[in-house]
């Protein structure tokens, strides 16, 4: 092939991979709207759940005073409750993230084709793609890191609590 036609078509392959890099992702409104609501109820919810938990830790506080082992227990299995929800949510989340790091590894763009997003985004490709690909991966192992710190948290209450 004659070197003028080889670096013809290198040429158009370099143009259209930086017009495809310089693409702009649209944000889907409804979906950004969705995900504010969601972020306000889970801080309404959360809130509300913290003043309870605030609350059961002050009567736990005065029933140490009494009787200190009851008082662990009862500790004991309000982190038991804690454990098993963290475990929950953070799986939740961090099956999501890993799903999006393999989709964005098999399709080597971010956002991966048919992705919604909650702001404009611009597309990224190769190298940059495979970084947020482990940037997600990152994210999902550290959410993961939180199922053992709580379960580390648990044993010990429960090692106190005996």
């Amino acid at each position: 092939m004659p070197s003028f036609i080889l670096s013809a078509v290198q040429h158009r392959l370099k143009a259209e991979l930086q017009t495809m890099e310089n693409q702009i992702i649209q944000a889907d409104k409804k979906l950004r709207k969705q995900v504010l609501v969601g972020i306000c109820i889970f801080i309404l919810v959360s809130g509300l759940l913290i003043h309870m938990m605030l609350a059961y830790l002050q009567e736990c506080k005065s029933l140490a005073e009494t009787d200190a082992v009851m008082a662990i227990s009862n500790i004991s299995h309000l982190v038991t409750i804690i454990t098993i929800a963290n475990a929950f949510v953070s799986s939740v989340f961090a099956l999501y993230v890993f799903s999006v790091a393999t989709k964005v590894l098999k399709s080597g763009r971010f956002p991966p084709e048919g992705m919604k997003v909650i702001k404009d985004t611009r597309l990224l490709t190769g190298r940059k793609a495979k970084r947020m690909a482990m940037g997600h991966i990152l994210i999902g192992i550290v959410l993961l890191s939180t199922n053992a710190l709580m379960g580390y948290l648990h044993l010990i209450l429960d090692t106190l609590a005996k």
